[in-house]
């Protein structure tokens, strides 16, 4: 792996550096199950219990059809453009040795035969010592016994051969038992790199249809999705929420309904520089990018608000609606330009990359400056006209 790692380089993106990572590894270990984060991000993940960004609930009856249908599906979608770390949720070459009991023929407990196979394999625990801070268990095991499945066991009616009281199996995969709503699922995760999350699973769900599932069995789409899906609503509903509150205090302090209204115009218009910008950059719209959104309400409402309070209080002085306008507007370029300008450069280094666990809020800086670069001249130039066409008949 060392070998493989040396090359990186610091000038490398994160999508390269995770690509050289996994290749490396998988090359060095085949059978590793790869899941590659930035360390921030991990941290974050392990804090927030946040799923894989893409998990398919694959659902149905039989165990063994179940396994064959989510090992199917991750090989689908392990070809899918931007899909990384593809797991089925079958753990291969893990051995397990199944115990069948022939209660029929040995008459031996179930039980008795499970306590009797502990005994002769790993022993027993006989008793505990206490110690300041816990119970130390003391194992009691037969000397000279080899590890793994004993030949014979010991009974009341004496040793017996396990062959004689049980079939065995080794069964060489395993896989988590999951219910879900009275349903057995096995989970397939996997990782996104390079794309967006919105246009990977619509590639996921192609695929899916592609796998072909047996009657009877179903595969959801889930995990940081669906979490997706329903932050997006709930951001919607807060920036709603925001516009609002934002009119209402505005009403009372200018005491018109009109000039709010203006000044609310220049926030969808910041639109435009959110999508320019995460379009040049190539940065998915996520959740991030949304809280970016939610701050532009109050940074773009400002700078109108500093500039219409400007041209009122002009027109207060006995000025005409157009000279205060003019008037207004070279008294608050200066503060609008500096403030806009103060909040670019301070998000900069974060839209460009710089420094750990800057990818995560990459996409909410690179929405910021790009809304604030369209909405500032939208709030120097539209909203004096509106101003002028909306409010001729209001006093300051």
């Amino acid at each position: 792996v060392r070998v493989g790692l040396k090359q990186l380089s610091q000038r490398d993106g994160y999508d390269a550096v995770s690509d050289r990572i996994r290749d490396a590894v998988a090359a060095a270990v085949p059978s590793a199950q790869l899941d590659v984060h930035q360390i921030l991000e991990d941290m974050i993940d392990d804090v927030s219990g946040a799923p894989a960004p893409v998990e398919i609930e694959v659902s149905g009856p039989d165990p063994k059809v179940l396994a064959d249908s989510a090992q199917r599906i991750a090989d689908r979608i392990s070809s899918v453009p931007g899909v990384a770390d593809a797991f089925s949720g079958v753990v291969l070459d893990d051995p397990a040795t199944h115990i069948v009991p022939d209660l029929a023929r040995s008459g031996v407990d179930a039980s008795q035969l499970a306590a009797a196979v502990e005994a002769g394999s790993t022993g027993t625990v006989d008793t505990s010592l206490p110690e300041p801070s816990m119970l130390v268990p003391v194992r009691v095991v037969v000397a000279g016994i080899a590890s793994g499945l004993p030949d014979s066991v010991a009974l009341r009616s004496g040793n017996l051969a396990l062959g004689d009281l049980a079939a065995t199996r080794v069964d060489r995969s395993s896989q988590d038992v999951t219910q879900l709503n009275g349903r057995r699922v096995t989970i397939v995760t996997a990782n996104v790199n390079g794309r967006s999350l919105s246009a990977v699973v619509g590639d996921v769900r192609a695929a899916i249809d592609r796998a072909g599932l047996p009657p009877g069995y179903a595969a959801v789409i889930g995990g940081a999705y669906r979490l997706q899906q329903d932050s997006f609503r709930e951001f919607v509903q807060v920036i709603l929420v925001a516009l609002l509150l934002v009119f209402f205090v505005m009403l009372v302090s200018f005491s018109s309904y009109r000039q709010p209204l203006v000044i609310l115009t220049a926030v969808p218009l910041a639109l435009i520089g959110v999508a320019l910008g995460l379009f040049v950059t190539r940065t998915p719209f996520n959740v991030s990018s949304f809280m970016g959104l939610l701050l532009l309400v109050g940074i773009v409402v400002k700078n109108g608000i500093l500039l219409i309070d400007a041209a009122n209080r002009r027109r207060a002085e006995g000025f005409a609606r157009t000279d205060a306008l003019v008037l207004a507007g070279r008294e608050r370029l200066r503060p609008i330009l500096m403030t806009t300008f103060a909040a670019i450069g301070g998000l900069l280094p974060l839209a460009f990359g710089i420094g750990a666990g800057a990818a995560m809020e990459r996409p909410l800086a690179i929405a910021v400056v790009g809304g604030l670069s369209t909405a500032t001249a939208f709030t120097l130039v539209l909203i004096p006209v509106l101003y002028d066409a909306f409010v001729a008949k209001e006093t300051a």
